[in-house]
């Protein structure tokens, strides 16, 4: 529970999610830059157009992993609840659930976006920004780019965690790899290394094929008509895993495989019904 001082939630809170996440917690800031690689009040420089320098202090700064921007909202009290405030006391950035919170959020997003173009891009600069209010959410944006420009991850309707959320162990998950290896959640990069399995696979079938006597060129076709059937079944203009379905079952007739594949792709070619 939380609702008061910023600096007073964010660390703890923070230490305490490092334990859920079996994780190393962040050291205290250090003097030098450069030894601020997992820091809490990380210092980074930006450079003013009249030549001077600023400092910017991150809540906390994990070099090439994430930027972590806190901000600590609150919950609707009511007016005898608020006469009943110790002087001085304080109530948050914003009460959840109002404009306020929502534009202090984003704020907090394009401040922690600031802070990472304010690192030089082969200087560690992260792929991801965490925005938490304190006790209540975390929302993750994502720049695998390099470009500084940070996006809602995994997308604008999915990138808030709340914290009952952190009872899931997927979502747990997602924070660790943020933590220790955030660009196993580029799906580009991931998508690169499926095509690229799937190119070599394809690429040492044809040269089986080849070897065996077969000319390149059908070999080729072959190849091309099989991969656009299985689009077609994903794209539902084949029943869903029909092809799929048919290669799996002629691994045992392979006599069988060459009539069933003519007939299914010349019913393709004009409409039909295969069985």
């Amino acid at each position: 529970p939380s609702g008061g001082s910023e600096l007073g939630s964010s660390q703890s809170f923070i230490n305490e999610l490092c334990d859920i996440l079996g994780v190393p917690k962040p050291a205290a800031p250090r003097s030098n830059i450069a030894d601020n690689s997992y820091a809490f009040e990380a210092q980074v420089r930006f450079n003013k157009a009249d030549g001077t320098t600023s400092i910017g202090r991150i809540d906390l700064y994990k070099k090439g992993c994430f930027i972590w921007e806190s901000k600590q909202g609150s919950e609707k009290i009511s007016k005898s609840e608020r006469d009943n405030l110790v002087a001085g006391w304080r109530k948050g950035t914003a009460v959840r659930g109002t404009q306020s919170w929502d534009n202090a959020m984003w704020e907090a997003r394009d401040q922690a976006e600031a802070y990472a173009r304010g690192i030089a891009p082969n200087a560690g600069r992260p792929p991801f920004i965490l925005v938490a209010d304190i006790g209540n959410t975390i929302e993750i944006f994502a720049d695998f780019t390099n470009n500084g420009f940070y996006l809602p991850f995994p997308s604008s309707r999915d990138n808030r965690i709340r914290l009952t959320d952190l009872r899931d162990e997927e979502v747990r998950t997602l924070l660790t790899k943020i933590w220790t290896d955030p660009f196993s959640l580029d799906t580009a990069r991931e998508r690169e290394k499926v095509t690229l399995d799937i190119a070599a696979q394809l690429g040492g079938l044809a040269k089986s094929l080849e070897s065996a006597g077969h000319d390149p060129e059908e070999v080729s076709r072959f190849l091309m008509s099989c991969i656009f059937a299985l689009f077609a079944e994903d794209a539902n203009l084949l029943p869903n895993g029909s092809f799929t379905n048919l290669l799996s079952l002629m691994e045992d007739r392979p006599d069988d495989f060459l009539e069933a594949t003519k007939l299914l792709w010349a019913e393709m070619n004009v409409g039909g019904h295969s069985k």
